[in-house]
């Protein structure tokens, strides 16, 4: 069956362009793209979406002697098939018509509208209302980290830079108490075994970012929502890059976001990983799951 490497510069029909196009600028992402009552989704992202969801795997003529593997889901119940995907730690771009068929001269105009992902998840019938969605961010550099985390659902957002002593084993303490269902970070990060650590240990979706998402330009863009005395700082780079992010895919940022400042890991106590597991604070060690924590016995 025809994959997008079997596509690159064959002559597609218009609308299969548009496809491959919204593809080629979100490639991490499965494409559900509106075709009348459906969203459809065509070659490779067709093959994973029918193994992953139970779809029929049918064709459709896309321009050349072999047909594009096509499958499918009617747009009424699409919300159970994307969640589905992004509990199993997909990304999923929602593209919609944004013209009316009737005025549109040649094929209709289609963008994304909106990117699903395990840490921007809204939806309240997707999410344990008892507990934070989190999604972080992590920038790296020698053995130093800036950490940011966000619930968009609520707008909450922490941020702070570790510095001082066992670095990366306060920065994995935190991740420890926080739990993020998804985590941005620069490439020095993802190459370290910590990084490795945290992706065993957690049910988790990992990205890299470029290095540019965390830079002084990206931080210039975001000071406003900063309480930031200098120039540049490892939390202000980690948060600009998780503010972008979220910007990137839900298209705006949650208002109550602002007056962003940071959190010192040095004042507070910490329980470390082994702790909060033996403590059982938020499940138990058996199976992992709330019922049975402390958390569950207070709540």
């Amino acid at each position: 069956m025809l994959t997008f490497d079997e596509i690159k510069d064959q002559k597609l029909t218009p609308m299969m362009q548009q496809y491959v196009s919204v593809k080629e600028q979100h490639p991490d992402c499965l494409i559900f793209y509106r075709l009348g009552d459906f969203y459809e989704m065509f070659f490779d992202d067709a093959l994973v979406a029918a193994k992953e969801l139970e779809l029929a795997l049918t064709g459709r003529e896309c321009g050349l002697d072999k047909r594009a593997p096509m499958s499918g889901v009617p747009h009424h119940a699409a919300d159970n098939y994307i969640m589905k995907l992004v509990k199993r730690g997909y990304k999923v771009a929602i593209v919609e018509q944004v013209e009316d068929p009737a005025e549109a001269k040649g094929i209709v105009k289609r963008e994304v509208v909106k990117i699903v992902t395990p840490g921007t998840l809204t939806d309240q019938g997707y999410l344990d209302e008892q507990k934070n969605s989190f999604l972080a961010s992590i920038l790296q550099k020698e053995h130093y980290y800036g950490l940011a985390i966000c619930d968009i659902t609520t707008g909450l957002f922490e941020t702070s830079e570790i510095t001082y002593g066992t670095t990366t084993e306060k920065l994995l303490d935190e991740i420890a108490k926080f739990k993020p269902s998804e985590i941005i970070c620069n490439q020095t990060f993802y190459d370290t075994s910590a990084c490795k650590h945290i992706e065993k240990e957690y049910e988790l979706s990992l990205t890299v970012q470029p290095d540019s998402h965390f830079d002084q330009t990206t931080v210039d863009n975001y000071r406003h929502l900063f309480v930031l005395d200098q120039d540049y700082s490892l939390w202000a780079g980690a948060s600009s890059a998780l503010l972008r992010y979220i910007e990137e895919t839900q298209f705006q940022l949650p208002q109550e976001i602002n007056n962003i400042k940071p959190y010192n890991v040095e004042q507070y106590m910490i329980l470390d990983q082994t702790a909060r597991r033996n403590l059982e604070l938020t499940e138990t060690i058996r199976d992992r799951k709330r019922k049975g924590s402390l958390l569950w016995a207070i709540d």
